[in-house]
């Protein structure tokens, strides 16, 4: 007691079921936060939970690296850091070019004269590019991603924070990524080598 006031004992409690993201449960108690009808007792929760959170899906069969900044990108958008979610999925976007060769891709250029000229560039609307060109990936998906794309410069270059909707937007796209260049290809090899027995 101090002042009129108490303190009361503080519990921590960490969680990790079956393997789970680990969790950190601190509750506390203080007799100036009681509000009436309430037992003070404060309740914090790490990683932070809210309505709108991400739940990371656990991957198979995409890279470790790249599963690794996909789990941070999520982290980054459950922590309200907008700005380096849309930077880390950006780099994402460069790690699945870097993970599957792709180096560079034709990209269609306005020249003075108002014609249009396809060049080959090495920046991230290349690469993009360069995924459809070699297969694997839909125009519809490689126009997804480059939209994708403008979100990551936005944020990186111009430091502009990303609404929470366009950032959860952007990471199902990734998955869906993700899914079409890793996964599905793994499943529908273990379904042929079934189908042979």
């Amino acid at each position: 007691m101090r002042d009129g006031m108490y303190l009361g004992p503080s519990t921590i409690k960490f969680s990790n079921a079956r393997g789970a993201t680990v969790s950190f449960r601190h509750a506390s108690w203080f007799s100036e936060n009681q509000a009436p009808g309430e037992d003070g007792t404060i309740e914090r929760l790490y990683p932070l939970r809210k309505e709108s959170s991400l739940i990371a899906r656990p991957f198979q069969n995409v890279p470790t690296a790249l599963r690794r900044i996909y789990s941070e990108s999520v982290d980054c958008f459950n922590s309200e850091s907008n700005t380096l979610c849309a930077a880390g999925l950006r780099a994402l976007v460069e790690g699945i070019c870097s993970a599957q060769g792709i180096a560079d891709g034709p990209v269609e250029v306005q020249e003075k004269g108002g014609c249009a000229k396809i060049v080959r560039r090495a920046d991230l609307s290349g690469r993009i590019a360069g995924l459809h060109e070699r297969g694997l990936l839909t125009k519809a998906s490689a126009d997804t991603l480059h939209e994708h794309r403008y979100l990551g410069n936005s944020a990186v270059h111009e430091l502009a924070r990303p609404a929470d909707m366009e950032l959860k937007l952007a990471v199902e796209i990734l998955e869906h990524t993700l899914d079409a260049l890793y996964e599905m290809p793994k499943k529908a090899a273990q379904l042929r080598s079934k189908r042979k027995l």
